[in-house]
């Protein structure tokens, strides 16, 4: 299945399918997602620090992390086999 994620410039993210479309919630504009090798999850992060994990079958938040408070989290990559992810900030920080 593939999927195309949208990020306007607002506080939402939008995932599509050819048979659905999500959106899902951030409390600060969002700046960077990428799907999970294995297809089933989303992460994103935003503006206020927050990096999240979401669950695509089941459509929730399922992990939030904030390694440093009201730094801007700019973009996350994870490895192709999904062991590794890797976030930047503002302050150029990796985690």
């Amino acid at each position: 299945m593939g999927y195309e994620v949208r990020l306007p410039f607002d506080h939402q993210l939008t995932v599509r399918t050819s048979q659905v479309q999500r959106k899902y919630h951030h409390d600060a504009p969002v700046n960077d997602a990428v799907i999970h090798p294995n297809q089933g999850e989303l992460i994103s992060c935003d503006q206020a620090g927050s990096v999240k994990i979401w669950d695509l079958g089941e459509n929730i938040c399922t992990h939030e992390l904030v390694p440093d408070e009201d730094v801007a989290i700019r973009t996350v990559t994870i490895a192709s086999d999904g062991g590794t992810l890797v976030a930047g900030n503002d302050n150029v920080r990796s985690y």
